[in-house]
């Protein structure tokens, strides 16, 4: 995923964190590009070795140096998306040598905050708006609310639920399909 370097900052405290996430100074374009691991890359890829941190990785035409791994559970901020990797914004160009993509008719970046009041939503939204009428932009902010709490850390319970009800239909009805091509076929045989 690729976030700003306030991004950790912004969604709070992250105990369990192993090295260490983004700091205000990774977000300089002058500065070494790194990134942050998911705890699942981190066991899946490097079988869970702290040495690992200070190593480099590459990420398609870029070399970046793995700053820390985020706490187990951690997946982000979007439910159903766990990403393997964490990158600076300013450094994602460095990936597949996209330089135009933080340019101002970029349009793939959205966007996240923490609104420390709820009052303050009305005023985010003026405000983006606002910007965006002022580059001439046709665009409207979609804000949404999600809560603080687990729902950062991983997809809500009910989330779960759903997906699992959704597999378990999908499973009987190819069950139900195979037997009533099994009785097809045998009544054909007689």
């Amino acid at each position: 995923d690729i976030v700003t370097a306030n991004y950790f900052d912004a969604l709070g405290p992250r105990p369990g964190t192993r090295g260490r996430l983004f700091t205000e100074a990774d977000g300089r374009p002058s500065m070494p590009p790194v990134v942050v691991l998911s705890h699942a890359a981190w066991r899946k890829h490097f079988g869970s070795d702290v040495g690992a941190i200070g190593r480099t990785v590459r990420l398609h035409r870029g070399i970046f140096t793995i700053a820390g791994v985020a706490p187990d559970g951690f997946t982000g901020t979007q439910i159903g998306y766990s990403p393997d990797v964490w990158v600076p914004l300013t450094h994602a160009p460095l990936i597949d040598g996209n330089t135009a993509m933080l340019g101002p008719a970029s349009a793939w970046l959205g966007l996240s905050g923490v609104l420390e009041r709820p009052d303050t939503l009305t005023m985010a939204r003026a405000a983006i708006d606002g910007r965006w009428k002022a580059d001439r932009r046709g665009d409207t902010a979609v804000i949404r609310l999600i809560p603080r709490g687990l729902r950062w850390y991983s997809p809500a319970p009910e989330s779960r639920l759903r997906l699992i009800g959704l597999f378990s239909v999908l499973i009987l009805s190819i069950a139900c399909l195979n037997v009533s091509t099994l009785l097809g076929t045998a009544v054909h045989a007689r």
